[in-house]
């Protein structure tokens, strides 16, 4: 019996490229590693296609701006932001999941969005996402979670408030974060 994995199309995450300046390699290597479909602004694209990896999606106007690869899907911009029309495209196009590179954290888009496509955000340093109240996770002792939200809306166990928004893990195992919104916004530090 083989062994590999058969992964079937938008089984996982896709990933938007939305800045690629200090961005660490090895991180972006683990994105990839599944072969997600890449969707990327103009200027992303064109840094990714350069360190050739592959980009099947590309905000712009249809001129392929030095990026060489064959099979590129363009998607037309409007008044909505290169992250916005990319999460319309992925949700329409039936997919569950999506890792997001962007400086940005657009708390409007999580709001919008959370409910209709798994998101998670990566700034470099941080990675952000949406979860239910219930939340539990294993985590060694001095772990820093940070939780985005009024620290009323929430109650914790296995954490210790360290700042504004900033948590400790206690002990080594799980903890769990329990609340009554829709959902809640946590980051974890890369």
């Amino acid at each position: 019996m083989s062994s590999h994995h058969i992964v079937k199309e938008q089984q996982e995450p896709a990933l938007i490229v939305d800045f690629f300046q200090d961005l660490d390699l090895e991180l972006l290597g683990q994105l990839l590693e599944w072969a997600p479909t890449v969707i990327a602004n103009q200027e992303s694209a064109q840094w990714l296609s350069e360190r050739n990896i592959h980009v099947d999606v590309v905000l712009g106007v249809g001129d392929h701006h030095g990026i060489k690869q064959d099979g590129l899907t363009f998607l037309r911009g409007n008044s909505a932001s290169f992250k916005e029309i990319a999460l319309n495209y992925l949700v329409e196009k039936g997919y569950q999941a999506v890792n997001i590179l962007s400086q940005e954290l657009p708390i409007d888009l999580f709001h919008r969005f959370t409910s209709l496509i798994n998101l998670v955000f990566i700034n470099g340093e941080r990675k952000v996402f949406a979860i239910k109240s219930g939340f539990k996770k294993w985590k060694p002792a001095g772990e820093v979670i940070h939780i985005l939200a009024n620290e009323t809306l929430f109650q914790t166990k296995g954490l210790k408030k360290e700042g504004h928004q900033q948590y400790q893990t206690t002990k080594d195992g799980f903890f769990e974060i329990h609340f009554q919104t829709a959902h809640l916004l946590i980051a974890e530090n890369l």
